[in-house]
């Protein structure tokens, strides 16, 4: 958590961490005691993690599987309940529909090439056994190819001493009630930590979609938590008394929170600069081209390196732009054309969903677009002439909005019509 927050700036990806835990809480608490309060938690807990990060998602899901499967065995519910489990799952992700249906069905209309090319190979960001295990060096730097990184890969102290020991520990309390599930807790731990190594590189070049994680050290994640569900397990094997138990546990989490926290700081201030030089200038446009490659149009056939223009480009002809009116979603502006045709260039990308009109004309104009930037152009005759641009839903975005509003709406049903039976 330190490290997403404090070091990569990960905010997105830090949410995903915590959620995925309180995701498997609803969903082993659902299996063991249905009812419907508990039901609606999982329901909004799923499509909380389902907004927040899609790759802890993508991560989570076969958790998400593997934790269900046990709860089965475990509480044994009957199949109505584990019927009505997949339900609630389900209504989480429908919740989603508005985000999930353009990403899954219109990532075609971005250039996902960049997602796992350059940089974002996971080749070059495997970890190695001395940086998960001994190198403790905390730095604020990114992650680089080979093993010479800034970043902290450390496992921790105790997990890594527990982890290791954890074969004498099963063996030793093996009759113990907890000792299978410490022993599968360890288990996973590690094998989640094997796909932090480059040793893990077949699995990586040959499973669906793990590429899209980007950094193999991405999983240590998921080997975090089990790591944390492996040392509560030792508690449980060793500390039966639950007076005890508790003072111990206190204590150790007080432990953890004051040996760990030096690590939740910034590595430096910038005390001279405030928000309106942050979001304006040279600044503005470094965080732009930042974040630019990510969702790239596949109209667009260079990478932009510059701000856009302020105000429409005049390609031919002589035109007087009376005004520009830009924003997120629609943009307009009129023009004065001198001459008997001119050409006139706006400075927005086109993208599925854009729908254009001149002159208040109820019909659809079509414009030609550049080549480059996939900028939309217009070809104008002399005269007096308003061009105005809207973005509107496509099939997919629409059907995915009434699919959450519906699904918000059985959401609230459930949670307020407590007599209802169905």
């Amino acid at each position: 958590h330190a490290l997403d927050i404090f070091v990569r700036g990960a905010m997105a990806e830090s949410w995903g961490i915590a959620l995925v835990p309180l995701v498997l809480y609803a969903l082993l608490k659902y299996l063991s005691n249905p009812n419907r309060k508990i039901g609606v938690f999982l329901s909004l807990t799923l499509f909380a993690l389902t907004i927040t990060h899609n790759i802890t998602t993508l991560i989570a899901v076969p958790i998400f599987l593997l934790f269900g499967l046990w709860g089965i065995i475990k509480y044994k519910p009957p199949i109505k309940s584990i019927r009505q489990t997949l339900l609630y799952c389900l209504l989480g992700v429908a919740l989603s529909g508005f985000f999930t249906l353009p990403l899954t069905f219109e990532k075609n209309l971005i250039q996902t090439q960049f997602f796992t090319a350059d940089y974002f190979d996971f080749h070059a960001h495997f970890a190695s056994v001395r940086q998960l295990f001994v190198n403790q060096n905390w730095g604020y730097g990114p992650s680089k190819f080979g093993v010479d990184d800034d970043l902290s890969f450390y496992f921790g102290l105790v997990q890594t001493i527990v982890l290791f020991l954890s074969p004498i520990v099963f063996f030793i309390k093996r009759k113990n009630p907890y000792a299978k599930l410490f022993l599968a807790f360890s288990f996973l731990s590690l094998s989640f930590l094997f796909l932090t190594h480059n040793k893990s590189v077949y699995l990586w070049e040959h499973l669906p979609l793990i590429s899209i994680a980007q950094f193999p050290w991405r999983f240590l994640g998921p080997a975090g938590l089990f790591s944390s569900l492996m040392l509560g397990t030792v508690f449980e094997i060793f500390f039966a008394e639950n007076f005890l138990k508790s003072r111990i546990i206190i204590g150790a989490v007080l432990l953890l929170v004051i040996l760990n926290f030096r690590f939740f700081a910034f590595e430096k201030y910038f005390y001279w600069i405030d928000d309106s030089q942050k979001l304006s200038g040279e600044l503005l446009a470094l965080q732009a081209r930042a974040a630019i490659l990510d969702y790239l149009p596949v109209s667009s056939s260079k990478i932009p390196i510059d701000p856009a223009p302020t105000s429409p480009i005049i390609t031919s002809g002589r035109v007087s732009t009376n005004y520009f009116d830009k924003r997120s979603n629609y943009f307009s502006s009129e023009f004065d054309v001198y001459t008997d045709t001119a050409i006139v260039q706006f400075p927005v990308m086109h993208f599925p969903g854009w729908k254009y009109y001149v002159n208040r004309q109820p019909s659809i104009v079509t414009p030609t677009y550049s080549t480059d930037f996939g900028l939309p152009s217009f070809n104008l005759t002399r005269g007096h002439h308003l061009i105005q641009a809207f973005f509107e839903d496509t099939p997919v975005r629409r059907f995915g909005n009434y699919l959450s509003i519906l699904s918000l709406g059985i959401i609230i049903y459930l949670s307020l019509n407590e007599k209802s039976k169905k």
